[in-house]
């Protein structure tokens, strides 16, 4: 993969972790899909060699900073996502 390639899908893991992390209001909350499993799983079956575990470690780990009560939480569930 080029650079390019790597650069999209960390604007696509960011931008992810933007629209999960984004306040909405109480009724429409519940309609919000989990943006960073899609983007982890879309990089995981799209180019595994590049985006596969390691991406979801460390992106389910950016989201346990932004909202996670528990360290770790999001970190291991999307790494078994992305096996």
């Amino acid at each position: 993969m080029n650079a390019f390639s790597r650069g999209r899908m960390l604007l696509s893991v960011i931008f992810g972790l933007v629209l999960t992390v984004f306040p909405l209001p109480a009724w429409l909350d519940v309609l919000r899909p989990a943006f960073v499993v899609l983007v982890v799983l879309y990089w995981s079956v799209n180019a595994p060699r590049l985006g596969g575990i390691a991406l979801g470690f460390f992106s389910g780990f950016a989201l346990d900073v932004f909202q996670g009560p528990v360290l770790g939480q999001h970190a291991l569930a999307l790494s078994l996502v992305a096996y």
